[in-house]
């Protein structure tokens, strides 16, 4: 969403927010947060005070700031199976990213401005110049809430990066299998170039899990056959995985697997397992039907042709590039088609981009 838009939007959403509500809005759209968290334990008790003293609901648990960060209310915590811990991660992890620059801060500024200027918002010109003074003084000063925000609307939220709201139905997901289950296997399968690993290593950042890569389970030459490779989903070696991985897995034992680089055709160095409460297996083929019966939750990420070519190019050698658009992308869709692979999935996103 543009700042232009979120703004607009905010004063739809939030009439009773004042010129200093709108700053505010803006310095969090550029620098998040605002802050550093120095002592996390502290800061989770201060978040689980302020949750357990919520009075009325919200009717909007998520303000986007029209940038990559966005409001989260502390309701969602009533309205979702998202835990307060991994909601206390977000906010960890975003108030950790603060690379934000003053310069974006004033453009930014400068199309309130315009708004307000061209009657799009509610708002005096010179009261804003005099506003605008003061924050040229002290840019990296946070502000805060007027009164008037706080009486009308009981402001309770953390800013946190845009890409937990785009994956919040995943969170509140593996959150419930979390609360369930002592051991939680996922799941993510879908396209090239649609963002798995990307989110693979998302999901890394909040919990404290083990990654396993499809990627270290490609075949082997004298597995390549034409028979092999004209079967749905027979591109990886899928009976190595379930022996190496998901059997060893399943004992909550230490275990170890060798990665096999298609590359140079060799095995690399042994890769230690130890058990954890959640295992994220990331890669195409992981959902193959040998395979699936075993985890607690799929998830699938699709890309648009728009999207997974110009990612795909952006990271592979023309060589390669062709290779995906004239054997391995097909042979993906055969597979998602064969066996149903998105329809079969827990959740599904599109176009993922974080």
């Amino acid at each position: 969403m543009k700042i232009k838009e979120a703004l607009i939007n905010h004063h739809t959403y939030y009439p009773h927010a004042t010129l200093r509500d709108f700053f505010k809005f803006l310095y969090q759209s550029e620098f998040g947060p605002g802050h550093l968290i120095k002592n996390k334990e502290e800061n989770l008790k201060f978040l689980m005070r302020e949750y357990e003293s919520l009075e009325t609901n919200a009717s909007k648990l998520i303000d986007p700031l029209g940038n990559e960060f966005g409001r989260m209310n502390l309701h969602i915590l009533n309205n979702t199976t998202l835990s307060i811990h991994t909601f206390q991660r977000f906010f960890e992890i975003s108030a950790a990213t603060l690379d934000g620059t003053v310069n974006n801060y004033f453009e930014k500024i400068n199309i309130l401005r315009q708004l307000i200027i061209h009657k799009h918002l509610p708002f005096d010109i010179d009261e804003f110049e005099e506003f605008f003074k003061q924050v040229q003084e002290k840019p990296k000063n946070p502000i805060h809430h007027s009164q008037t925000f706080r009486d009308h609307y009981q402001p309770a939220y953390r800013v946190v990066k845009q890409e937990f709201h785009t994956l919040l139905s995943l969170f509140c997901n593996i959150d419930a299998l979390l609360d369930e289950f002592e051991q939680v296997i996922i799941a993510i399968d879908g396209d090239c170039g649609a963002g798995k690993t990307t989110v693979a290593k998302l999901l890394a950042k909040v919990y404290d899990c083990n990654i396993i890569h499809m990627d270290d389970f490609f075949l082997q030459p004298h597995q390549i056959t034409p028979e092999r490779l004209e079967t749905p989903g027979e591109n990886i070696d899928h009976e190595r995985f379930l022996d190496s991985v998901i059997l060893p897995l399943k004992t909550g034992t230490t275990f170890h697997y060798c990665p096999y680089n298609c590359q140079s055709k060799t095995f690399t160095t042994p890769i230690t397992i130890t058990p954890k409460q959640l295992t994220i297996i990331e890669g195409s083929y992981s959902h193959h039907p040998n395979l699936s019966k075993f985890y607690d939750s799929k998830i699938f990420i699709k890309a648009d042709k728009l999207v997974q070519i110009p990612r795909l190019k952006a990271r592979n050698s023309r060589e390669l590039l062709e290779k995906f658009k004239t054997t391995w992308i097909p042979m993906e869709k055969k597979y998602q088609k064969a066996f149903n692979i998105e329809d079969e999935a827990d959740v599904v996103y599109n176009n993922v981009s974080i």
